[in-house]
């Protein structure tokens, strides 16, 4: 399959980007700086975008079959916008190319009813209400926006990530909240995204994921 990847040089973008190469999709990765993402494959593209640049978004998804974005800010500090206008510009691209398939990088964290370890709970809402309060803003913003278009979406929202081994025993949650959620390796996340490609059951859906064991 022909997939776009938005985010490919974030820790876990490049995870989904090496991942989609060895399962045999052909990949376009839209970052800002091509030369940052140092991974090389006959079945890689790599093209200059700025998801703020409604034209070079629309440029990025010519030609593609389903688009990925694993987006992460380097600066997760304040009030920020950057999920919203790209989900904005990534789905009017995609009406234009009736690219029907999008699956999103969310978080948990958006969402105050995820079921966690009181401590962890706690403290991931002094963390929400203080550094990172404007990213989960803009995150619920993005997924309300996707929630209004027409498009086949999927929003996957793994807890706190790690750069450990994939596990391969993650356990999924489809629209609803899983128990004793604490954190997911982003391999495993990578896994997940690019299995439900092809899953309609998590079409227009939210999808919690997270590890089987506490880390």
């Amino acid at each position: 399959m022909k997939i776009v990847i938005f985010g490919a040089t974030g820790r876990t973008g490049q995870l989904l980007t090496e991942s989609a190469l060895d399962q045999g999709h052909v990949v376009t990765a839209a970052v800002r700086r091509p030369e940052a993402l140092e991974i090389e494959h006959p079945h890689l593209r790599k093209v200059c975008c700025d998801l703020f640049d409604a034209a070079a978004v629309a440029g990025a998804i010519l030609g593609q079959e389903c688009i990925l974005m694993a987006v992460a800010p380097t600066n997760a500090v304040g009030t920020t916008t950057i999920f919203s206008t790209a989900i904005k510009n990534i789905l009017a691209a995609a009406k234009q190319e009736n690219i029907r398939r999008l699956l999103v990088l969310g978080s948990c964290g958006v969402d105050g009813d995820t079921i966690t370890r009181l401590h962890l709970k706690l403290l991931a809402g002094l963390i929400v209400h203080s550094l990172l309060f404007g990213l989960y803003i803009d995150t619920a913003r993005m997924e309300g926006i996707l929630e209004a278009s027409d498009c086949d979406w999927t929003v996957v929202r793994p807890p706190r990530l790690t750069n450990e081994p994939a596990k391969k025993s993650y356990r999924i949650g489809v629209g609803h909240h899983l128990t004793n959620v604490a954190s997911i390796p982003r391999a495993d996340v990578a896994d997940a995204m690019l299995r439900f490609i092809d899953d309609p059951k998590t079409y227009r859906k939210w999808v919690e994921v997270a590890s089987d064991a506490w880390i």
